[in-house]
């Protein structure tokens, strides 16, 4: 019990980021899912998760397309609230975020965002193309116990398969950088980011340069001394 009494303290932070009690209690609500969650089969898994009955399954629903839920403003409060509540990795005073993508495969047909995605892979057990949502992703590096690391996610969005406007084209590297840019405003420190080659390039990382961040072209490793990785070295 006093681990949820915890628990709800830190959930209780970004209340600013709903409009209504109500929607506040439902996110409450799907976040106790998150936390207990029995399997990963979607909205349904939550509603189990949290006991739910039938009735209320589709006001659990409806919380993830309510305009009371602000996206932007939660993901300000989660991100001042991990750098109080975690203790991040710092290397030459910058704060360490990790960049990588994220493709997910999807059965539904109707599915929004579902595409025909390649994925890039030597991994022979895995299919060369597959359906499903292509996220972008970012993480906080922090101190874990016993001298590990971990990784704190801090945002995270599908920027493949969805179309807005036909005014709207931006390349994947800029829609990076501007997933980027929304966090730096809730950042005082530096950034040392870490991503891999595909993200690295002229588009998405010279911009930066310009907001305090530096780049680090992911190749499988990150800077000695503060290693996580066993991979092999390029020679």
């Amino acid at each position: 019990m006093q681990l949820w009494l915890e628990w709800f303290k830190c959930v209780f932070m970004p209340r600013k980021a709903c409009s209504r009690t109500k929607t506040f209690t439902w996110m409450v609500f799907a976040l106790i899912g998150f936390s207990a969650l029995p399997d990963l089969r979607g909205v349904t898994g939550l509603a189990r998760a949290g006991y739910l009955k039938e009735k209320f399954y589709h006001n659990l629903l409806h919380l993830f397309h309510s305009p009371a839920l602000k996206i932007s403003m939660i993901t300000a409060l989660w991100t001042s609230l991990s750098l109080k509540l975690f203790r991040p990795v710092l290397h030459k005073g910058k704060l360490v975020l990790l960049l990588d993508g994220l493709k997910v495969p999807k059965e539904g047909k109707r599915m929004p965002g579902v595409k025909k995605l390649h994925q890039e892979s030597s991994n022979n057990s895995k299919p060369p193309y597959i359906f499903g949502h292509s996220l972008q992703s970012m993480a906080l590096l922090v101190h874990f116990s016993r001298g590990l690391f971990h990784a704190i996610p801090l945002i995270s969005r599908i920027h493949e398969g969805i179309v807005l406007s036909s005014l709207h084209r931006e390349s994947l590297p800029e829609k990076v950088h501007g997933l980027l840019g929304s966090l730096l405003k809730h950042m005082s420190r530096k950034i040392l980011l870490v991503a891999d080659a595909f993200s690295s390039n002229k588009k998405s990382s010279f911009p930066s340069w310009k907001k305090g961040i530096t780049s680090f072209p992911g190749s499988g490793t990150i800077p000695r001394p503060m290693s996580l990785s066993r991979e092999r070295r390029p020679g």
